[in-house]
């Protein structure tokens, strides 16, 4: 073109130009294309995909091998031939060729059919490399492009692996916080490791587990105890008993140390019906004291090899359920304690009115009788005082009227310790009797609104009411200051429902929850495995009673 004039030199040159705009904007076009659809991907697998598929389409590349580097090796992640992905990741001789040259300068490198390019990270690392293969060879603009495309590859493999750490972060939480909440609760142990179990597996990635207690053996020893196999979300039932040094569960029960094993097969502490573990590992629960409780022990089928690390951490959640075994124990102790306690409760109880009712008894009729034959005595005494004994006859009529004053007192009080109607008539005509009592007593307004009750209920049942109501309208008159008082009694298909409201100035339950009388109500009512509910403020008192009517029958 040397030859030739400016003007002719400057249009031949815009010719020239104007010819390659086209292919320079769709190779623009393509690139572009390329560095979104890598840039915009969520995972790591998904870069190399990407990255393998577009620089494919971008060079017309016949091969693309895309791998990342993860600690400090290199690990084939995509290859795509003739712009699609394949399956099987197989790395051949003159790509792994590439990849040390690239891994030794850090920089491209070019042979007549293919490159290697590396996607360097913003700390200077690189983080993956890419080899393509082409039979034509590739041109400097080709590995410009490709270099181009890395830059946004690692980029966005930074933000995946950064994403895929926030969701292993995000699930560990949520599956921490569901541990937590499995130790919290109040199961029995055996329940409780089954739960944790299955925590621990997913946290640490397992496919299958169990878990143990160490009980006694009967000769002053303990052994490791199972009752089940937990594998891929699914329990299957069986128990199991593991001696000291047998088998992994024994070998922990004996050096009170983890062990694991990454060729569980072949491993001397196997168990031959374990099939198709690879992986497995056992770690002792203990408390404070050293002392072995039980154990955790974890599978995998295949995958990563289980590490220190990991038995470190299965060790820890052991450490925390070592707690909530204990813990579990204890309140099993506490619960049984209270069974225990409720059932001398309920025996005492029993007793009392039995005492009540024996007093009652002997206060009516042989007291009773004992008065009644003195007055009579009297009767005939004060005939044979001549009339002009009149003071003598005075003061054996004032005998008389103080014996029969004292019959009155003593059937009161025998009433009062156990009302005949209570076990003549039953619940609904002892509340009555004792409401009409009360406003004898007191002059206050006592109500009843009951309906009648279609049957008897169980003795405890209508006992335990009518000593509520007793002791609540004591309270009533002492303290409320209360003009009315109503007793409900209410009978549906499935509870007894009982209630005293008054409309007294109140007082501060929180405050009187230690005084004997509402003890005394509470524990009657969890005696016989009711709702006792205890409500008070400036426009009166309720106290509400609800037993269930299968509890109430008469036994």
């Amino acid at each position: 073109m040397t030859g030739l004039p400016c003007t002719d030199q400057r249009a031949a040159a815009n010719a020239v130009v104007r010819g390659e705009l086209p292919r320079l904007t769709r190779a623009a076009d393509m690139l572009r294309a390329s560095v979104e659809a890598v840039a915009w991907q969520t995972s790591p697998s998904a870069v190399a995909g990407a990255m393998a598929v577009h620089t494919a389409r971008m060079t017309q590349a016949d091969r693309v091998l895309v791998g990342w580097i993860e600690d400090d090796e290199f690990h084939p992640r995509a290859v795509a031939e003739s712009g699609r992905l394949i399956d099987g990741v197989r790395l051949a001789d003159w790509e792994a060729d590439a990849v040390t040259a690239v891994r030794r300068t850090q920089r491209p490198a070019v042979w007549p059919d293919h490159i290697g390019v590396p996607a360097v990270d913003h700390h200077g690392r690189v983080r993956a490399i890419v080899v393509a293969f082409k039979k034509s060879g590739f041109t400097a603009v080709d590995v410009r492009q490709v270099e181009t495309l890395t830059l946004a590859a690692a980029v966005a493999a930074d933000r995946g692996r950064l994403f895929e750490r926030l969701i292993d972060w995000n699930r560990s939480m949520e599956m921490l916080l569901a541990f937590n909440a499995a130790i919290n609760q109040h199961l029995a142990p055996p329940v409780l490791v089954r739960r944790l179990v299955e925590q621990a597996a997913q946290l640490l990635n397992a496919d299958a587990g169990f878990a143990g207690l160490a009980v006694p053996d009967g000769h002053g020893g303990v052994v490791m105890e199972a009752d089940g196999y937990w594998c891929h979300g699914v329990w299957h039932d069986g128990r199991r008993c593991w001696q000291r040094g047998d088998g992994t569960p024994g070998f922990v029960l004996e050096t009170e140390f983890p062990y694991f094993s990454n060729d569980y097969p072949t491993d001397p502490l196997a168990d031959a019906d374990r099939v198709g573990v690879r992986r497995a590992m056992c770690v002792p629960i203990k408390n404070d004291r050293q002392q072995v409780l039980g154990f955790f022990e974890l599978h995998r089928g295949a995958g990563d090899l289980f590490t220190w690390h990991d038995a470190a951490f299965l060790e820890s959640l052991a450490n925390i359920a070592a707690v909530a075994v204990e813990n579990a124990g204890l309140w099993r102790s506490l619960e049984e304690s209270n069974r225990q306690l409720q059932a001398m409760s309920a025996a005492n109880a029993r007793r009392l009115e039995e005492e009540r009712r024996h007093i009652a008894r002997e206060l009516h009729d042989e007291t009773g009788q004992a008065l009644i034959g003195i007055k009579l005595g009297l009767q005939a005494l004060a005939g044979l005082v001549p009339d002009e004994l009149a003071d003598v006859r005075a003061e054996l009529d004032l005998l008389k009227q103080q014996v029969n004053d004292a019959a009155v007192r003593i059937k009161e009080l025998s009433r009062q310790l156990r009302p005949p109607t209570l076990d003549h008539c039953g619940l609904l005509a002892a509340l009555r009797q004792l409401a009409e009592d009360f406003r004898r007593r007191t002059g206050l307004r006592a109500e009843i609104d009951a309906v009648e009750l279609p049957r008897r209920f169980a003795q405890p049942v209508e006992t335990a009411l009518y000593r509520i109501a007793q002791e609540a309208l004591t309270n009533t008159a002492k303290h409320a200051g209360a003009r009315t008082v109503r007793l409900i009694l209410e009978l549906s298909a499935d509870e007894l429902r009982f209630a005293v409201v008054d409309d007294g100035c109140g007082f501060d339950p929180t405050a009187a929850t230690t005084g004997l009388g509402l003890l005394g109500m509470r524990e009657r009512i969890d005696i016989l495995g009711g709702q006792f509910r205890l409500t008070s403020g400036p426009t009166g008192t309720t106290i509400d009673v609800r037993i269930r009517v299968n509890n109430a029958e008469p036994a």
